[in-house]
């Protein structure tokens, strides 16, 4: 039972964690392809790391609803940021 426990945590910090990384991996790359504004990445980068804590405590389920909030939100936000009167860009 121990082990299985130890599996699903390191599961949860690689899932939440992959992600993390992947965001704030896409950040270099969008400043060299003058993308916009980053702040949501690095928002969303922040929030999907904390993800591994729903992962470790809670279910993968939830743990993988977070996730799927956290980059709705992000695409969300970056949609809004590319509208005339949302959110402000600073890129």
């Amino acid at each position: 039972m121990a082990a299985a426990l130890t599996t699903v945590r390191l599961a949860g910090l690689a899932l939440g964690g992959g992600v993390a990384l992947y965001l704030v991996g896409d950040v270099p790359l969008r400043l060299v392809l003058h993308l916009g504004s980053n702040w949501t990445r690095c928002v969303a980068a922040v929030l999907a790391a904390a993800s591994t804590v729903v992962g470790a405590t809670g279910s993968a389920v939830a743990q993988l609803a977070v996730l799927t909030a956290v980059v709705l939100l992000l695409v969300a936000a970056e949609h809004l940021g590319r509208q005339p009167g949302g959110l402000p860009s600073s890129g």
